[in-house]
């Protein structure tokens, strides 16, 4: 099992992990100019650009999870429930702030890689992870735009298994320790 404060020592997820760590960096390197483009010049500012961001952090989050890596995924997930927002037009374009904020991600993302990569846990970022996390939060909650049922997807409280990261609505109540987790799979 995987706890939070404990590092990955599987052969097996080591070598997966550094298939990670490669393709997180990878996808940093395309994603950052597009966001400091939009940052600097006001770049058309699209739909696409908002999804190419989703994507990546929707990507990330999924491996992360795997991986047991907590601090990633919260990051990750607040960062798309941003960008959710604006994925299909209706919100109009991403405002400097929301701009800001998500390079703000990208950089405490690569710190966490850097982390991992030497430590084999994220459990060192949390205060990092705490402040930017209330940020994306915040951001979401300012845009009066609600996601729709069944998104807003948290780690569940209790153990957690090998390799699947449960998950819960932040409005479900957490398991009880040691209780067997009867939702639907």
């Amino acid at each position: 099992m995987f706890e939070t404060e404990s590092e990955i020592d599987d052969p097996e997820l080591l070598e997966l992990l550094g298939e990670f760590l490669q393709e997180a960096r990878e996808g940093i390197a395309e994603v950052e100019p597009v966001l400091l483009d939009l940052e600097r010049s006001g770049a058309q500012n699209t739909v696409e650009v908002a999804n190419r961001a989703f994507r990546f952090f929707h990507s990330l989050k999924g491996t992360a999870a795997f991986l047991g890596l907590e601090h990633v995924c919260r990051v990750t997930h607040a960062a798309e429930s941003l960008l959710g927002r604006y994925r299909d037009g209706s919100s109009g374009p991403l405002g400097v702030a929301e701009v800001q904020l998500m390079l703000n991600a990208v950089d405490v993302i690569r710190i966490m890689l850097d982390q991992v990569e030497i430590d084999r846990t994220d459990a060192g970022t949390a205060t990092a992870v705490d402040r930017l996390v209330t940020r994306l939060t915040a951001a979401v909650e300012q845009s009066g735009v609600k996601p729709p049922p069944g998104r807003g997807l948290q780690p569940a409280a209790g153990p957690r298994r090998r390799g699947r990261r449960p998950c819960r609505r932040p409005d479900e109540p957490a398991a009880r320790p040691g209780a067997p987790d009867r939702r639907a799979r």
